[in-house]
Formats: structure tokens, C-alpha cells, sequence
């Protein structure tokens, strides 16, 4: 189960300090119940720092990282940088999703910004090169793909969208956002539906961060998504626990 704070300062200080790993740990419906108006109101008020608001944002930003939607991610970071003008890493982060997008130029501007700030930031001296020249690293987001569109839509806690924008899409990855969608909705016969036809299309599945983040408790608390997947004949690779700080 996610965890359970007293106060609204409590539950920021649990992810400034702890970082991506405790925040996108606690789940879907805890990001946007908890963690998210707490921060917005921790943004309008002096209840905390700007320093640990910047710190949330950033998290908040990492959290959409991991689940490849890094519009989200790079409007996370920007907030984190209206809170506190020098995090530094704000802006090697937004160099990076950029750079992911394909948008090389804008991804080395920030990435100069980042350095600008803390030459020594080896993370952002080393994803530097990818934004140079024959060094470039292929773009891992391409406009107009249905599932990165879908991930976006999810990001600002839009699953119905999600599904629109995913209505005419076939495969296995499409199957899997429309999965996340369903368990988004706690449309739990359908996300187990969704998992089983995954299934049987495939002869590996890697569980990802992604797949525990949208599953409701309801479904993870069950045996039935796992006996779904070892119904199947598909090999299975990744993360194989719910990945929850319980303190």
C-alpha cells in the first residue's frame, strides 16, 4: 500500500529527500491525490522552500521520465526551475528529454544553461555529446506516434484520451498503454483482459516501473494478473515486485 503521511510537509519532505525511486514507488493514484496537491498548494503558499518545491518538481518531472511521457516531464522541470532559478539540474534533465525528442539545438542550449550553473555536473558533461554532430543518439520519441501521445495524455491523468488516441493503434505496445489506461479508470476486468491477450501475443514480457505504476491495488493485492501471466507461455524479464517503500 502507498504510504500515508500527517501533513502535507511530511509527505514533500518523503520525496524531496528520497527521490524518484519513493515517489513513482507509491503509484498512479498517489501521484495525483496526494503528491500533486500537495505540491500545488505547497507552490501557493510558504509552507515549505522553494528550494524543496523545486526539489518535488523535479521528482514529479523524473516520475513522467520514467514513464516515457517527457512533454510532462519537461513541464515538471520547469516549475521546479520558476521555484528556484539555480537547479541545475532542472535544466540537464530538459536538455535530455529534448534530445530524446530529436530537438538537439534546444537540448544543447539547456544543456550549456545546466553547466552554467555547475560546471562540474558530469551527467550533463557526458549527455552533452549526444547532442553534437555524428554523436547524436536517434531520437527515442518521434511526433505523431500513437503510444508516446498516449503516455503524454496519461501523464496529465487523461486516461480517456489515452484510449482515443489509441483506438486504432494494433500491438503489443498498444495493448499495454491501453492496460495502463484501464488500470488509470480501476477498470480492473479490463486491464486483467488487456494483460491476457498481452500474453498470449507474446513470447517475452518485461515487466517495467510503468506496469506497477498503473495497477490498482486492487489487482496487485489478487493473484489473478499473475496467474493471467503464467497461464501464458511468455518468458518473463524486468521488475517482478511492486516497488513500494513501506517506511
Amino acid at each position: 500500500m502507498p504510504m500515508k503521511f500527517k501533513t502535507d510537509k511530511e509527505l514533500l519532505e518523503f520525496v524531496a529527500k528520497g527521490g524518484v525511486s519513493r515517489a513513482h514507488a507509491q503509484g498512479y493514484f498517489w501521484f495525483w491525490r496526494k503528491f500533486i496537491p500537495a505540491l500545488e498548494k505547497a507552490k501557493a503558499s510558504s509552507l515549505v522552500s522553494n528550494e524543496m518545491v523545486a526539489d518535488c518538481y523535479y521528482v514529479a518531472g523524473d516520475v513522467h521520465d520514467f514513464n516515457e511521457a517527457p512533454k510532462a516531464a519537461i513541464k515538471c522541470y520547469r516549475n521546479a526551475l520558476r521555484a528556484d532559478p539555480n537547479c541545475g539540474g532542472a535544466y540537464r534533465e530538459i536538455a535530455n528529454m529534448l534530445g530524446r525528442m530529436g530537438r538537439y539545438d534546444d537540448a544543447l542550449a539547456h544543456s550549456d544553461s545546466a553547466l552554467s550553473i555547475n560546471p562540474d555536473d558530469q551527467y550533463a558533461l557526458s549527455d552533452r555529446e549526444d547532442y553534437i554532430g555524428e554523436s547524436r543518439l536517434e531520437p527515442s520519441y518521434i511526433e505523431g506516434n500513437a503510444e508516446w501521445i498516449a503516455s503524454e495524455y496519461l501523464a496529465r491523468a487523461k486516461p480517456r484520451k489515452t484510449l482515443k488516441a489509441l483506438r486504432k493503434v494494433k500491438g503489443i505496445r498498444s495493448l499495454r498503454a491501453k492496460a495502463h489506461c484501464y488500470g488509470a479508470m480501476e477498470q480492473s476486468k479490463k486491464y486483467l483482459e488487456a494483460w491476457a491477450e498481452i500474453a498470449k501475443r507474446s513470447d517475452e514480457i518485461r515487466l517495467t516501473y510503468s506496469d506497477w505504476f498503473f495497477m490498482e491495488d486492487a489487482i496487485y493485492d489478487e493473484p489473478g494478473f499473475w496467474e493471467v501471466l503464467l497461464s501464458s507461455k511468455a518468458k518473463f524479464s524486468g521488475v517482478f515486485f511492486r516497488f513500494r517503500w513501506v517506511g
